[in-house]
């Protein structure tokens, strides 16, 4: 939820702990996947910006970050941690260089000297289309609070998100009610990858149906022009399976080719496809060429096989009177 005023803020996040289907509760300024500031940062002469979020109690909790070392925000000390502490991920200490990153010290903005306490899991924040930034939480101070966020059990989402609707009413019945999913804020990129997904699933099936078509039409002038010899060819012995073979042979062999090239074309042509897309994307395994394959070698038989059957079971005499 999203909040103009940290009056309403309290008074909501007061209410709402008190409901047991609500498992925990975070507070923050900024929220993972809905935005960040960035600030330069200083480590043995190494500066880079870096992304950072005022988060406070229970935020971690809530959103489910692994913390790696360290401890994270606690009541306890609250006092050292604001302005002082900083958590960061895996990436802030890979950028940085730091060994034994725990109660080292960075300089922020040129002037502001912080200590890591704790090290977080690396996330994406808005998707894979971009790398992991070198990411630093700071505790939040209270007059900042505007995003609350709330836990439960997925069978609770419903009622969770009603009972919070009507406290809301209840706390600032002048504003429309705020509350969205995590989820939600990863929609755009679950849709482009979906979009992405069906374009090629359609072009591939396009590229099929064409291959099926010209390869049947390919085959039937071949028979055309070899009739008089099929019917040769069974008056002098040769079974029907023979035929069939003599015949398929040569587009067996062309397809076995056109698979190769296909595959390793396919390969590259992928990789260079999502490189351009994603920064973070799953390898290719085996699978995902090995049925391609199949399914051209299925489309392959079904397109000719009924062809040359028809030709080779032919009666010769026809065949031999065939003009």
């Amino acid at each position: 939820l999203r909040f103009n005023s940290v009056e309403s803020f309290i008074a909501l996040r007061d209410a709402v702990n008190t409901n047991p289907m609500i498992l925990s509760v975070g507070e923050s300024d900024e929220h993972i996947g809905w935005g960040n500031y960035s600030r330069p940062m200083e480590y043995n002469d190494i500066k880079e910006d870096v992304a950072l979020l005022d988060v406070g109690h229970g935020y971690f909790e809530t959103m489910g970050l692994q913390l790696i070392d360290g401890r994270i925000f606690t009541r306890e000390f609250e006092q050292t941690d604001k302005g002082k502490s900083i958590i960061v991920n895996e990436q802030f200490i890979k950028d940085f260089g730091i060994e034994e990153p725990i109660g080292k010290r960075v300089v922020m903005s040129d002037t502001v000297p912080l200590y890591i306490i704790g090290i977080m899991a690396d996330y994406f924040p808005y998707g894979t289309w971009a790398e992991i930034p070198p990411t630093a939480f700071h505790f939040v101070r209270e007059n900042r609070l505007r995003f609350l966020t709330v836990k439960t059990e997925i069978e609770n989402l419903k009622p969770v998100n009603e009972y919070l609707e009507e406290e809301w009413k209840k706390v600032i019945p002048n504003f429309p009610y705020s509350g969205f999913f995590q989820d939600s804020l990863m929609d755009e990129a679950r849709q482009i990858n979906e979009n992405i997904k069906d374009l090629y699933i359609f072009l591939g099936f396009i590229a099929l149906i064409l291959s099926a078509i010209g390869l049947y039409t390919l085959v039937s002038l071949s028979i055309i022009r070899r009739t008089k010899e099929v019917g040769v060819r069974k008056v002098m012995g040769s079974s029907v399976q023979q035929i069939i073979l003599k015949i398929s042979k040569p587009y067996a062999i062309i397809i076995a080719i056109a698979s190769v090239i296909g595959l390793y074309a396919g390969y590259k042509s992928s990789v260079v496809m999502m490189a351009s897309i994603w920064e973070i994307y799953t390898d290719l395994n085996a699978y995902t060429f090995i049925i391609p394959v199949v399914l051209i070698l299925l489309v392959a038989a079904a397109s000719i096989g009924w062809k040359v059957y028809s030709a080779a079971s032919r009666n010769p005499t026809e065949s031999l009177r065939y003009e």
